[in-house]
């Protein structure tokens, strides 16, 4: 008898980032990989399994610690270079569940990243809003919608 899984869309993007990783080889990335990589790296920067004072600092709305802390600072820089390839579908789940308002995002964005890259952090930060916010639930009853008909 077969095993069943259930695989979420979380497991998905997180597939997705593991192969970037398999890709990656101290190369620059470009297109669909720079966006990929800078989503693996907003998970890595918010969840709390890879960056906990980041991860406070949003849920308790605290702008001024977003703004002034080095632990911060440190976090983004970590998440950057080597978090992001350990990114996994409970670490999306708990980012896509966390609510952050845009006007938060941009506070921490504005004082946490180098300028050149901020415009790639606000696409990949609107693609991931846009997925946590789609249901699996939807997608199926839309693909039957038109056989019904």
């Amino acid at each position: 008898m077969p095993i069943k899984f259930n695989i979420t869309k979380h497991d998905v993007l997180a597939g997705r980032f593991h192969q970037l990783v398999q890709k990656v080889n101290g190369g620059t990335l470009a297109g669909d990989d720079a966006l990929l990589h800078a989503q693996a790296t907003l998970i890595a920067s918010f969840s709390p399994g890879h960056s906990w004072q980041t991860n406070r600092s949003l849920i308790e709305r605290d702008t001024e610690r977003l703004r002034a802390s080095q632990e911060v600072k440190n976090e983004y820089a970590a998440a950057k270079t080597s978090r992001w390839k350990m990114v996994n579908s409970k670490d999306i789940q708990e980012v896509s569940q966390m609510n952050v308002p845009d006007s938060l995002f941009s506070v921490w964005l504005a004082f946490n990243t180098e300028r050149e890259k901020r415009e790639t952090y606000r696409s990949a930060w609107t693609n991931l809003q846009k997925e946590f916010d789609d249901e699996c639930d939807n997608r199926e009853r839309a693909a039957e919608s038109p056989a019904r008909a």
